[in-house]
């Protein structure tokens, strides 16, 4: 049986909260559901957008800077923003934050190296 769609549910940011979550989107995939996801932009965001779609879901990462709702929301919780960003996300109607290759991630990295040995 799935569960509602409206039932807010949190993962750990562990491999074990990813594996039950991406066992959760696979269940929706199987009954023929297109899953949609939106995330705001943070560290560990890449990572999370890489194993969610390996999972068969598609991913938004949402910039929070562009979207007000959230940014200046007076109720800021992990659960009022989930619910703000799966309201939006229906509507497409989310800022997307750019994400850039591994290849600019790596340059990026080798640049601010070089930067601190230099101020070094």
């Amino acid at each position: 049986m799935i569960e509602s769609l409206n039932e807010i549910k949190m993962y750990p940011t562990t491999e074990a909260g990813y594996a039950e979550f991406t066992k959760r989107i696979r269940v929706y995939k199987e009954t023929g559901a297109v899953v949609k996801l939106a995330v705001e932009s943070t560290g560990n965001t890449k990572y999370f957008k890489n194993q969610m779609e390996k999972a068969g879901a598609e991913v938004k990462v949402v910039n929070t800077v562009k979207f007000k709702v959230i940014n200046e929301s007076v109720s800021k919780t992990d659960k009022h923003d989930a619910a703000t960003l799966s309201e939006f996300l229906k509507d497409y109607k989310l800022p997307e934050s750019y994400l850039c290759s591994k290849e600019t991630e790596n340059l990026r990295r080798l640049i601010k190296s070089r930067e601190r040995l230099v101020r070094a």
